[in-house]
């Protein structure tokens, strides 16, 4: 198990790291006004905006749908909420976007996007969110994730060497799968 752990992990990054052409180490961010016009972007924003405008055929002033999405969920609550939302972009990898809401100096309100590459901790939040594992089953899996033995973890969360196998056991033949699937769509 560990092996294939660390290959599917090695894929994944290479998937990443790899197949998203944008500047590395800028943090992407793109300011829209409440009618979702772009008010100011910055490289790798406009980057990875353009590559989610190449999947929906769109032409340069259009906006994707996931960030349609996004900034419609933000307005309707009326900018009370914090949304994410990863993105799948076919053989190229995962797009992460954030949203908040930001206020001029009139009191005029603006939608800030931060939009990256997805990082591995916000694709474990989509594995775990996928598979709906239980609080136990997380716990194990965090456990795991940070490189504990599992006798230590049956010590640590006061279970017994097996209990933490089971929970290991089906948290990991989820995880396998969901993986597996993931990478075989990309």
């Amino acid at each position: 198990m560990p092996i294939m752990g660390e290959r599917l992990k090695e894929f994944h990054h290479y998937i990443i790291e790899e197949r998203l052409p944008t500047v590395e180490g800028e943090q992407g961010i793109v300011i829209f006004d409440k009618e979702l016009r772009v008010l100011s972007s910055n490289t790798k924003a406009y980057e990875l905006l353009s590559i989610l405008r190449k999947y929906e055929s769109l032409t340069e002033w259009q906006v994707p749908k996931p960030i349609q999405v996004i900034c419609a969920n933000l307005l309707a609550a009326n900018y009370n909420t914090n949304t994410s939302l990863i993105v799948p972009i076919k053989d190229t990898g995962y797009i992460a976007i954030r949203e908040s809401l930001m206020l001029t100096s009139l009191q005029e309100q603006q939608i800030a996007l931060l939009i990256n590459e997805a990082s591995s901790r916000e694709m474990l939040n989509v594995l775990i969110m996928a598979y709906n594992l239980t609080p136990r089953e997380k716990e194990v899996v965090f456990e795991i994730i940070r490189g504990i033995p599992t006798k230590e973890i049956a010590y640590n969360l006061g279970i017994s060497h097996y209990t933490v196998q089971d929970h290991l056991k089906a948290s990991v033949e989820d995880f396998f799968s969901i993986s597996i699937r993931l990478i075989m769509w990309i």
